[in-house]
């Protein structure tokens, strides 16, 4: 049996949410625009690391946007420009960076309880710095970027780095956190007398700022003030962590815990559906079909209107892409 952490999280999280997910392979008809989004931006990622162009990845998601449903597009709304922009900024923050990119999306696998269970995971990035240490890279997409709090209750990376070292025999010297903001830098507003808004608040950068500038045909130097202060602000659309590998405790103490959860996964996944019900479950793919169920309507009618059967499961929804 193959287990994986979005496995292990899901069941962690509620067995009935597990039971749609893996045991009825349902997945929504209509993808939650931070999958998609997260998707796109992953795959440009990718291309980088590969050397390729990550914007030739982006226009293919740019025709099928145009082939969608009108009511889709509206959920969606400039999903395919968000990801241009916020890729851009990416770009520029990046552009001097002394990594040098080992290998990207480095599927593995390791034997986890005994020999029939195996931990799988695919790995972001494998990068080494100029000092010739190893890296494990993540990138993660948020409304907000994560605190240390955050950082400690997510456990995907340990096991990663666990998982590495089990298959390669290779010490990791640690692991960067690539924290990519879901929202690119807001074009500030043009006020009705033709200059733009110098409000404090405005959730923009620099760059932004001056290329609206440019755009508008207006004069720098009557924004100095604003675009010293956005020099000077702290990055809030990106962020890299950096931190060294788990004490051997921690990871042994987290693995260990994999390791119990996949035993009873493989035990009890088939029968054991039990909804865990609470403040969550709104923001479930599935919330529908268990609303469904404790209200005694048709469930069978909402899987079929919403949700499709999916034979495996896509590979990227196993990647932590969350918002």
């Amino acid at each position: 049996m193959i287990i994986t952490q979005s496995m292990l999280k899901a069941w962690r999280f509620c067995h009935a949410n597990f039971d749609f997910k893996y045991n009825q392979k349902l997945k929504p008809k209509v993808e939650k625009i931070q999958l998609k989004r997260g998707t796109i931006l992953h795959e440009m990622l990718d291309a980088r690391a590969n050397q390729e162009d990550p914007f030739k990845k982006l226009e293919v998601y740019e025709k099928k946007h145009r082939q969608i449903l009108l009511e889709e597009a509206e959920y969606y709304g400039d999903l395919i420009g968000d990801c241009r922009r916020i890729f851009e900024n990416y770009l520029r923050t990046y552009e001097d960076e002394e990594l040098t990119y080992m290998s990207s999306e480095v599927k593995m696998g390791h034997p986890i309880a005994g020999l029939h269970i195996v931990y799988e995971g695919t790995l972001d990035k494998i990068v080494r710095d100029k000092r010739g240490n190893l890296w494990l890279m993540d990138h993660k997409t948020h409304k907000k970027i994560p605190d240390a709090d955050h950082r400690f209750a997510d456990l995907q990376l340990v096991m990663y780095a666990w998982l590495y070292n089990s298959v390669k025999q290779v010490p990791l010297t640690g692991i960067i956190w690539d924290y990519i903001r879901a929202k690119p830098p807001a074009i500030p507003e043009q006020l009705k007398n033709g200059q733009l808004s110098q409000r404090a608040n405005i959730d923009t950068d620099y760059e932004t700022y001056l290329a609206e500038i440019g755009r508008l045909d207006l004069n720098p130097k009557d924004y100095t003030e604003i675009l010293g202060q956005l020099k000077q602000k702290k990055n809030t659309f990106f962020d890299r962590v950096i931190l060294p590998i788990a004490s051997i405790s921690r990871m042994e103490s987290i693995v260990e815990d994999a390791r119990k959860d996949a035993q009873v996964i493989a035990e009890l996944s088939p029968v054991l559906k039990t909804k865990n019900l609470n403040w969550q479950c709104p923001s479930c793919a599935y919330f529908r079909i268990c609303q469904a169920e404790l209200n005694g309507a048709d469930a069978e009618f909402i899987k079929k209107a919403h949700y499709v059967k999916e034979v495996t499961i896509n590979a990227d929804e196993e990647r932590d892409i969350e918002d």
